[in-house]
């Protein structure tokens, strides 16, 4: 059966966050956007640093630096951590009173996760993570992106691939400490593989 590789996606484990690049969604919907769909307002992004204190990582979530990012949706160009409970602050100080986003939607990358180190919230890009390297197919296996896989959200847009042998520290990455998971085996979709493609365990599907 032939398969088509499509991407899904302390201080030692937690990657540098990306600088942000403007990303947009095609067609002029609302004001405030080039004819590309780009989010064209954000002149002086806004430092997510006063935006991300925390004490563990279920506090903190990924979105984008820009306003309204790709379709709503965070990219590695455009990606920023912040505390949960001031994401809606964030946005408010990046995109100013009446902004308004395209009419569109882009499923959020399960690769891109947001962890907690030293007090502050923190992005991190799973797909080249060091703890994410592999040497070959089997050396990976398919994974929801929260912290417990039973239960946990097993849609495609919730899976992502981790090493065998790194589910520790994938864990410590989005785990809160005192994190209690329960012991189901997890039931992925049987479409659902993991490859090891340029050195990193990605999730990938069947085609049937």
């Amino acid at each position: 059966m032939d398969r088509m590789r499509s991407s899904q996606p302390f201080a030692r484990l937690v990657a540098l966050c990306v600088a942000p690049l403007l990303v947009g969604c095609a067609g002029r919907t609302l004001a405030g956007f080039d004819d590309a769909g780009t989010d064209a307002r954000l002149d002086a992004p806004v430092d997510a640093a006063a935006f991300g204190a925390c004490d563990r990582p279920s506090a903190c979530v990924v979105r984008p630096a820009s306003c309204c990012g790709s379709c709503g949706a965070a990219t590695r160009s455009d990606l920023v951590a912040v505390a949960s409970a001031r994401a809606a602050d964030y946005a408010n100080a990046t995109c100013g009173l009446g902004w308004g986003c395209p009419a569109c939607y882009l499923a959020q990358d399960p690769t891109l996760l947001a962890t907690c180190g030293g007090g502050a919230c923190a992005a991190i890009d799973w797909a080249t993570h060091p703890a994410n390297a592999c040497a070959k197919d089997a050396d990976c296996r398919v994974r929801t992106r929260s912290c417990c896989e039973c239960p946990g959200p097993v849609g495609r847009e919730e899976l992502l691939a981790v090493p065998t042998g790194a589910t520790g520290d994938f864990m410590a990455l989005v785990c809160d400490a005192d994190a209690a998971c329960g012991k189901c085996m997890p039931q992925y979709p049987k479409d659902a593989l993991a490859v090891c493609e340029a050195g990193h365990c990605k999730a990938s599907w069947y085609v049937r």
